[in-house]
């Protein structure tokens, strides 16, 4: 691609809402500039989804975007960055392309609900992408059967989320992003901007590591002061909003883990949620939402090249402390057998068939995350069952029993 035609696509992915035929070019793009461009698979409605990977480090950072449809900055933000970093034109504040192809591999998926997406295009095209809560376009934040792929993580009943999840369990990436706009009532349109608002959560769940609620809070607080410092603070942060309560320093809540974002810190990924009020807006200041999403990017990439050994030394206590597990076992059998083997595989669960039903041992590298499928009784899903009326288990929302035996010592497993 030409310096003009390349210089005319980030004008594009900095000012204007991303169609289909910029998705494309863009894609193109990065693909000639030596990213991997990988196709997951297809939609509920047919259409690809596709992931991007770029760079050559140990330390794995995975970027979700878009799994709402009427959620368009993030998408646009992320292939910007990519492009940046591919092109040598990424020097935020010190930080050089060069050390973070050579510190970090960046995994992008800029459009995971593509049907929603496509939708949304479409309907905001035809209003010349104006800012109005008449333009909200909720009817495109699921996907083409309508629904929400953000509350689908444990279950996993939808392509999409199927095929997310099974990117995040081969990565097991150390950093996820979690992209996002929202709606927010208010004086419409505003008339200054600091009636916008930013917010970010990372991960004050109980029963997630300590290491990786660390890490976690370290990288809000980054990309925080990275806001302010771009001269974007007339943003309003607020820190944790979409918790379902207020978590001061040091509070832990109780959460479903089947959003994305309260899901894969339970298997040991670092994670900062990153909201801009955006929906309803259109292209309305969509260069500041943008830059903001860009800029989560740029600290997460910052945060693996200069906090390599930290991010190391996480992942390897989380490993630690899923395999110092009370020893366990349990027996899943009944009518839906084949989609529980499926579901433990995608979670990255360990099992082995005998016998008409799987076998199910505790301490494995996934433990928590078998603990919650497979035993009602597991402290957090005590806790859960409390707090939302029932646990995440299997037998929740599969026809399957599980029977919790003892041990009878060591044997084959298999992912």
């Amino acid at each position: 691609m030409s310096a003009a035609k390349l210089a005319k696509l980030r004008r594009a992915l900095l000012h204007r809402i991303a169609g289909p035929e910029v998705l494309s070019e863009a894609l193109s793009a990065l693909s000639s500039l030596g990213a991997s461009v990988r196709r997951l698979g297809v939609s509920e409605g047919g259409r690809p989804i596709y992931a991007v990977s770029v760079g050559r480090g140990p330390i794995r950072v995975l970027s979700v975007c878009r799994m709402h449809g009427n959620e368009p900055a993030p998408t646009n933000a992320s292939l910007l960055f990519l492009l940046d970093l591919l092109t040598g034109s990424l020097r935020d504040r010190g930080l050089w392309a060069d050390d973070v192809l050579r510190s970090v591999t960046v995994h992008v998926v800029p459009v995971a609900n593509p049907d929603g997406a496509e939708l949304y295009y479409e309907l905001s095209r035809r209003v010349g992408h104006r800012p109005s809560w008449a333009n909200v376009f909720s009817e495109a934040r699921g996907d083409s059967l309508g629904y929400d792929i953000n509350r689908d993580w444990m279950r996993l009943r939808l392509r999409e989320t199927r095929l997310l999840h099974a990117l995040a369990t081969e990565l097991s990436p150390h950093v996820v992003l979690d992209h996002h706009e929202f709606y927010y009532k208010g004086n419409y349109p505003p008339l200054w901007p600091e009636d916008f608002m930013l917010t970010m959560t990372d991960a004050p769940y109980r029963g997630v590591h300590p290491e990786v609620k660390a890490v976690s809070s370290e990288l809000l607080s980054r990309v925080a002061r990275a806001v302010r410092l771009e001269g974007l603070g007339h943003w309003r942060l607020k820190e944790r909003h979409f918790t379902g309560g207020s978590v001061g320093a040091g509070e832990e809540l109780v959460v479903r883990p089947t959003a994305l974002g309260s899901h894969l810190p339970y298997e040991g990924s670092a994670k900062l949620l990153v909201e801009t009020w955006g929906v309803g807006l259109g292209e309305y200041l969509l260069s500041d939402r943008v830059a903001i999403h860009y800029l989560a990017l740029a600290e997460a990439a910052r945060l693996a090249v200069e906090g390599r050994e930290r991010l190391e030394g996480m992942r390897r206590a989380f490993e630690e402390s899923e395999m110092s597990r009370e020893e366990r076992e349990y027996a899943v059998r009944g009518a839906e057998l084949a989609e529980a083997r499926a579901l433990l595989s995608l979670h990255g669960v360990r099992y082995s068939d005998a016998g008409g039903e799987l076998v199910v041992r505790v301490p494995q590298p996934r433990s928590t995350m078998a603990l919650l499928l497979l035993d009602p009784d597991f402290e957090l899903n005590a806790l859960i069952r409390r707090e939302f009326g029932a646990p995440v288990t299997l037998s929740t929302f599969l026809r399957v029993e599980v029977e919790r035996r003892l041990s009878l010592g060591p044997g084959t497993s298999r992912a």
